[in-house]
């Protein structure tokens, strides 16, 4: 009996201890992944500013979310292009293009329902004849503890994601001609 009080002791000390230094954790969180291009930013640029050629190069697909439903508003490219999506797998939310510059890139706010909002972007910078492709993503959870710890959770389980729709997207610039420009 008292191996098993010392064991719960121990358990509630350590929960007390995780607790305590969640709140301490900082609420901020980023990640980024690049990949050089063989193509000019141009010819990627608009795979980036058109949010339904991003289910040609991005992971988070119907590939891998078969119950998603997207729903496409507002301008087909560029500034204030939104891209939503519900359903069981993916979870609901959406993706708005904040800024979009043909040498420099896009940038966007992605919001999840019951989730605090995350800002991105995709950065477009010149190497000679080729580019390299950053994707960037930053946001603040709640300040409770355990959102915290969450916090620290993100980058690593992103990385995957991010790196994935990078070498998608290698792909489509190299081996694709660009989307036309309406």
């Amino acid at each position: 009996m008292r191996i098993l009080v010392r064991v719960v002791l121990g358990l509630v000390a350590l929960l007390v201890v995780l607790v305590g230094v969640g709140f301490f954790l900082p609420r901020d969180w980023s990640v980024e992944q690049s990949i050089t291009v063989q193509a000019p930013p141009e010819r990627i640029l608009p795979f980036l500013e058109t949010p339904t050629e991003w289910a040609s190069w991005t992971v988070w697909t119907k590939e891998r979310y078969p119950d998603m439903e997207t729903h496409f508003s507002g301008p087909k490219r560029g500034k204030g292009a939104t891209w939503s999506w519900k359903g069981e797998s993916s979870g609901n939310g959406t993706m708005t293009i904040t800024g979009s510059d043909p040498a420099k890139g896009i940038t966007f706010d992605l919001k999840f329902e019951d989730f605090p909002g995350v800002q991105g972007a995709i950065r477009l910078e010149k190497e000679g004849a080729a580019t390299r492709v950053v994707w960037a993503m930053d946001g603040t959870v709640d300040g409770d503890p355990l959102s915290r710890w969450f916090a620290r959770l993100m980058g690593p389980m992103m990385q995957g994601d991010l790196q994935g729709g990078l070498e998608k997207l290698k792909a489509r610039a190299e081996d694709t001609p660009a989307v036309a420009a309406e």
